[in-house]
């Protein structure tokens, strides 16, 4: 049981720590050419861009979890058949 929870431990911390090094990361050519040429509200270029990015990480990962979860339930009750 101790080795599951210091797997699950790193599982959960390494994407965390990776992501305080992320701000120093290089933004994209279309990001960055994209910021520069608006006159005006490139702030809001910016943000929509994250906003994009977020949506695109995020829907794979609930689609995952909600059939990940569905098999769960189904296993629990015993509605899967035997393979």
């Amino acid at each position: 049981m101790k080795r599951l929870a210091s797997r699950l431990l790193v599982a959960l911390l390494l994407p965390l720590a990776s992501s305080v090094w992320t701000s120093s990361a290089m933004a994209c050519p279309n990001c960055k050419d994209g910021v520069m040429d608006a006159e005006e509200g490139g702030e809001a270029l910016g943000e929509g861009y994250n906003a994009s990015i977020m949506l695109m990480l995020g829907v794979p990962i609930a689609l995952l979890g909600t059939g990940a979860a569905l098999i769960a339930h189904a296993a629990k009750r015993g509605d899967l058949p035997e393979l």
